[in-house]
């Protein structure tokens, strides 16, 4: 059983040099990988769609697939970004699948789509006009074409390109596994992973904004499947709303609206700077008291980290301790009398006991109420079907802020909090023991049986001691 310090992934995974700038001009398989893209007017094919499942020979006697997930990263999008990004996300899915759903029948197969080519020759050129020093400094390029991506997106122009982009990627990919010669994904489900940008994107597309908004053409910018689950990981959506939608700027009673028929879900960590909540946006601003976010269950024990067990305990604790100390006092206050005639010192130092609790109260109910939600459930908005799901923190990043705000928004890939939600998303299934747990449960029972049994054979003859192994291995069971 891992410790709250282990790593949610498969941990930290060097990025892979690329052998070429040049990218890959047409469709291709080599040894797993799929090649294909976003094609401008005349252009060669630059994007880089990579694929967790195997292909060729080997696909023809694998089962069908019952889901597609189309990976749709945010901004950046390097080669190196997401060889590793598609790595780590398949090994902690996995993972889990190993040891949660070892009795569901899951099939799933990642795809990984990638839109930064169709803007990244011209935005390197751009940046490397207008840089206020000579050389190559790749730091300084990554950085420039990562927050170009943003700015690429405010404008209309380029806002076209990349949804252009998307949807292209998008549409070729999903026909292409349509058209599969195993028929493994003719009736697979499509859901959307998305982070940071991208999940701004798929929204734009899935709800039409720029169409309505922009007059963006309408068959060039839009999905020609239907999608069921819409994941959206470290999303700024939230932000981009509210300030760039006129409906929301002007009237501050607009209320948000989900693509409709799909099952969304808004993840985020608790210290991700880039990441906001969306259920606010549900009610009109002049609701201010809305439901805390859900927390997503630790693949551990499919429940609290240990950290956040240790500290509702702790918190439990607490307010028995006082809560006796506040009942030992009030006996305490009683056995003084009340006599006028008392002792003057008595008085005086039931009033200081009194003091001393009551400001103990006052300061643990202080603290209680900047910790824990609103009490009173009936003044609390919660939305029929939520939206907004929070990471639980790992120690070190609630003990090390900087920490945690720096890693925060790039966490989501590895994590297999975030690999254990999406498959109970896609699954249905209500897992609730895991494999682990089941095999010690079954071994505790094959033991119980067992010694049940050289109890009886003790009856016949008690001078045989039990042998606990001896007993396993007569019965199979080892």
């Amino acid at each position: 059983v891992a410790s709250d310090e282990d790593e949610d992934g498969p941990g930290e995974l060097e990025p892979e040099p690329s052998e070429s700038s040049e990218q890959p001009s047409s469709n291709s398989e080599d040894d797993g990988e799929v090649v294909s893209g976003f094609r401008p007017e005349g252009g060669p094919r630059p994007a880089l769609s990579a694929s967790s499942e195997p292909r060729g020979p080997a696909a023809e006697k694998a089962p069908p697939v019952k889901h597609i997930c189309l990976l749709i990263h945010g901004i950046g999008g390097h080669d190196a970004w997401i060889t590793k990004n598609i790595k780590v996300l398949g090994e902690s899915m996995s993972f889990v699948t190993e040891n949660w759903f070892w009795h569901v029948d899951m099939s799933y197969h990642l795809e990984m789509i990638s839109w930064k080519p169709a803007l990244r020759s011209q935005q390197v050129a751009l940046f490397q006009r207008i840089t206020p020093f000579s050389g190559t400094n790749d730091t300084r390029t990554g950085l420039n074409t990562s927050l170009g991506d943003v700015i690429y997106y405010m404008t209309t122009h380029h806002r076209r390109t990349i949804l252009e982009a998307v949807a292209q990627l998008c549409n070729e990919t999903v026909d292409r596994l349509r058209r599969d010669p195993s028929g493994r994904f003719a009736e697979s489900r499509i859901s959307l992973v998305t982070h940071s940008l991208g999940s701004v994107i798929c929204y734009d597309m899935l709800t039409g904004w720029s169409v309505k908004n922009l007059g963006l053409d309408p068959e060039k910018c839009k999905f020609t499947f239907e999608v069921d689950h819409f994941f959206l990981m470290g999303s700024p959506l939230a932000a981009f709303l509210t300030i760039v939608d006129e409906e929301f700027v002007d009237n501050p009673e607009t209320k948000l609206e989900m693509p409709a028929g799909i099952e969304c879900y808004n993840i985020f960590h608790p210290q991700d700077p880039v990441a906001f909540r969306l259920e606010p946006l549900l009610f009109p601003a002049s609701h201010k008291d809305i439901a805390i976010p859900e927390i997503l269950p630790h693949w551990v024990n499919n429940g609290l980290r240990p950290a956040k067990q240790w500290m509702a305990s702790y918190e439990q604790a607490k307010t028995k301790v006082v809560r006796e100390v506040s009942a030992f006092a009030s006996g305490l206050w009683k056995t003084f009398s009340t006599d006028p005639e008392e002792d003057p010192s008595k008085v005086q130092w039931r009033e200081r006991l009194r003091a001393e609790f009551a400001a103990q109260e006052r300061q643990h109910s202080a603290e209680e109420s900047t910790a824990l939600p609103p009490s009173n459930e009936d003044t609390v908005l919660r939305p029929e079907v939520r939206l907004d799901y929070v990471l639980q923190e790992r120690m070190s990043e609630g003990m090390i802020e900087s920490y945690g705000t720096l890693q925060a928004h790039f966490c989501y890939w590895a994590s297999r909090d975030v690999a254990f939600f999406i498959l109970k998303r896609l699954s249905k299934a209500e897992v609730t023991i895991s494999k682990t747990q089941y095999e010690e449960n079954l071994l505790q029972q094959e033991r119980l049986e067992c010694r049940e049994a050289s109890l009886e054979a003790e009856v016949v003859n008690p001078w045989v001691p039990w042998d606990e192994a001896g007993a396993l291995a007569m019965m199979g069971r080892r």
